[in-house]
């Protein structure tokens, strides 16, 4: 179950994720996670409960004027 701090700062479970400083961490401790990742991430913790189709997602990670093999970039 995900329990919200505020929009930018998360905790669910074990982890505390802050958008704004681009960090996740599990127990205090800081995990490496790429950009896109943590951006799905979060995108995802602030629609809990909610299916999110794969044109959301693309459009949150490169927005409307990017062109990108998005297939393979979101897998």
């Amino acid at each position: 179950m995900s329990q919200a701090v505020s929009a930018l700062h998360m905790k669910f479970g074990l982890f505390d994720v802050n958008l704004q400083a681009g960090e996740l961490r599990k127990q205090g401790l800081k995990l490496k996670l790429g950009r896109n990742a943590l951006k799905v991430l979060g995108l995802l913790l602030q629609h809990p409960g909610e299916l999110l189709t794969r044109e959301e997602i693309r459009q949150a990670l490169w927005g409307a004027n990017t062109f990108v093999t998005f297939d393979q970039g979101i897998n």
